[in-house]
């Protein structure tokens, strides 16, 4: 008799399983290994309690393009490839390790050297020449942002002007006597730009105002001026290195040279992520703002100067008077010693995304 149970099923297939690749840039070829105790991660007790002191900062996220998602908006694409910056932009990935770029910033205070760390056994070099090197970049002869730092202290008003218009809409102002420009006055094409300065070419704490030192990189980067990436970044590691900024910059840059470096990675290590890269969706909510903005300044404009509230005179106070039971109006009766000492001591109490297979892509570009 001829068993037919499993007629006209077809044959089952087990399903294989498939893990998910990597999205951080590191060495596959091996697990994570388990970390070695912490006297290994730090070359002094000082860069150990520097480490506990900055686990807490801010991290400011890198923030790069997203090429594929700017079609509409093909000027990006071709400024990095002009500019050889294929690589800086490649860098930013969704996450990175922060605990690595901590050890990175606590052993670089500490470590006696300018421009050199220590993470897990390495010394990692951060000088210009080996950012530019690992980036893949030429730096220039000369640094046009360098010089505008140097120079603009004896700019006119002319040039002031110039440069606010090339970045801002019309009626946007100058900020206080240090010449900070509100994020909101830019026009759209300058605020990707400036997304990418603050968080990606020269890390800053601040978020609504850009300061000058940012505003000529911003400036070079649109009149297609000279610009030594590497410098500029191992100079900007330099000082929140040695500064007070309660803020951590380039952790995705400081991995990768922790990697060319051949630093480990270890299983409990955290991580952070990044921002989201800039696309057209950005753009197209940046060129909104733009228009808004344009919009608000015309109507505050036509609307001429507001007038200033006039100063409110002070109440009268009451008149205090010796004797009780005194019958002059608005008088009162002295106020006896105890309660007093009462009120005084009671008022100094009172007063105590994206695309997984886009983020699979080669390290820096073809």
């Amino acid at each position: 008799m001829v068993d037919t149970r499993k007629k006209g099923k077809a044959p089952q297939v087990k399903k294989s399983k498939t893990t998910a690749k990597r999205k951080q840039p590191v060495k596959p070829t091996a697990p994570p290994a388990i970390p070695p105790s912490l006297a290994n991660h730090f070359h002094d007790t000082p860069a150990r309690d520097r480490f506990k002191e900055i686990k807490s900062y801010r991290v400011i996220p890198e923030r790069g393009f997203l090429l594929p998602k700017l079609l509409g908006n093909p000027e990006f694409e071709q400024v990095i490839i002009a500019r050889g910056w294929r690589g800086l932009n490649d860098m930013v990935f969704p996450e990175a390790n922060k605990t690595m770029a901590l050890e990175f910033y606590a052993n670089a205070r500490f470590s006696g050297r300018w421009y050199e760390s220590y993470v897990r056994g390495k010394d990692i070099n951060f000088s210009s020449d080996a950012i530019n090197a690992m980036l893949k970049i030429i730096p220039p002869e000369q640094c046009d942002v360098k010089r505008r730092r140097e120079t603009c202290a004896n700019w006119d008003e002319e040039t002031w002007e110039e440069v606010k218009s090339l970045l801002c809409v019309e009626g946007a102002q100058w900020q206080g006597s240090i010449r900070m420009l509100l994020k909101a006055d830019f026009k759209s094409v300058a605020k990707a730009w400036g997304s990418f300065v603050v968080q990606t070419l020269e890390g800053t704490s601040c978020s609504s105002e850009i300061p000058l030192v940012r505003v000529h990189n911003i400036a070079a980067i649109l009149e297609g001026s000279p610009i030594n990436v590497g410098e500029l970044i191992a100079n900007n590691i330099a000082d929140f290195v040695q500064g007070n900024k309660k803020a951590i910059p380039h952790m995705s840059l400081i991995n990768w040279l922790c990697e060319e470096a051949d630093c480990e990675s270890y299983i409990n290590d955290l991580e952070k992520k990044m921002m989201k890269p800039i696309t057209d969706n950005y753009m197209e909510a940046f060129l909104k703002d733009y228009l808004e903005r344009m919009q608000q300044l015309g109507a505050e404009e036509e609307a001429g100067p507001q007038p200033q509230p006039q100063p409110q005179q002070p109440p009268p106070q009451p008149e205090f008077v010796t004797g009780e039971g005194s019958s002059q109006q608005g008088a009162h009766a002295p106020i006896h010693p105890m309660i007093l000492d009462y009120m005084f001591g009671h008022c100094n109490w009172m007063n105590e995304v994206s695309d997984q297979e886009y983020w699979n892509r080669p390290r820096f570009g073809p």
